[in-house]
């Protein structure tokens, strides 16, 4: 398709091609056809070629005055680029004027529109930010971290398969900071990860393993630790208030069918993987 190449002007052959396609009113025909000998709304002029009048072509240019966007050099013409007629005083190049001189766009602000990847880059930051706000900040989670860390690196990870044996000798070993048992396959950060991922996306086991970089075992082993030593660690942050406190901000609506009522049940869907034993699977 052969375009205006003049900033701030659209006319090209798709333009014309529509034009030609309209009725005209004094001919009863198409625009464009042998019986029509109207003028068309413009004409499109190619540039002077190099190897004819290098000169001229140079002058084009100059008054067109384009920068490349890529190179941020002169602009060159393409083959498809063209003046339209709009832009020549005597509306053709001519002896007098050989160039385009009228409405050249000097003064047109060009807005540039971003592309796609920028766009959704611009909306994930943005969204980014908000769910950062909305949710827990870095340095919560950093305290909360902070908090769990001394004890976490004396986990003895949990094992269904570990029998209790009591003995009677007594142990001569002194509080040592190391943990007993094998060594870490993951930092005590990355467990902790693992873990809140588990219960907050509710990810398969396996996913997790590849994330991660272990097996599956170390998995079970790592998420089963974690869940009793959170629960054991965070307990004391679940606040019941006493009987009279709850009684006090009751609401009204309540009073009527439930004045002793202490909580509300929240049913809350957590994800589970199914096990494979049948007795577990009946339990849950």
């Amino acid at each position: 398709m052969r375009i205006c190449c003049v900033v701030g002007c659209g006319n090209s052959t798709y333009h014309l091609n529509k034009w030609m396609k309209n009725l005209c009113p004094v001919h009863k025909c198409n625009f464009g056809t042998r019986s029509c000998d109207c003028e068309p709304p413009f004409k499109l002029f190619p540039f002077p070629t190099e190897n004819k009048n290098p000169d001229l072509r140079r002058k084009w240019m100059i008054q067109v005055n384009r920068i490349d966007p890529i190179t941020n050099k002169n602009w060159t013409p393409k083959s498809h680029d063209r003046v339209c007629s709009n832009h020549f005083e005597e509306c053709a190049p001519t002896e007098k004027c050989p160039y385009s001189s009228v409405n050249l766009g000097h003064t047109v602000k060009t807005t540039v529109r971003p592309s796609r990847k920028i766009i959704l880059k611009h909306q994930f930051q943005k969204k980014s930010k908000s769910v950062s706000e909305n949710t827990s900040t870095i340095e919560s989670s950093a305290l909360l971290y902070k908090h769990l860390l001394p004890r976490a690196k004396r986990l003895t990870y949990w094992s269904a398969s570990k029998k209790i044996v009591s003995t009677k000798a007594k142990r001569v070993l002194k509080k040592s900071p190391k943990k007993f048992g094998p060594k870490r396959k993951l930092s005590v950060k990355d467990e902790l990860v693992m873990t809140l991922m588990k219960c907050k996306v509710g990810m398969n086991s396996e996913l997790l393993g590849d994330f991660f970089g272990v097996q599956l075992s170390v998995v079970s082993q790592v998420l089963n630790t974690w869940l009793k030593f959170l629960a054991y660690e965070l307990k004391p942050l679940i606040h019941w208030p006493d009987k009279e406190i709850t009684k006090e901000t009751l609401p009204h609506v309540y009073t009527s069918f439930a004045p002793n009522l202490r909580c509300i049940i929240d049913c809350t869907e957590i994800f589970i993987e199914r096990p494979r034993d049948k007795e577990l699977q009946a339990q849950t």
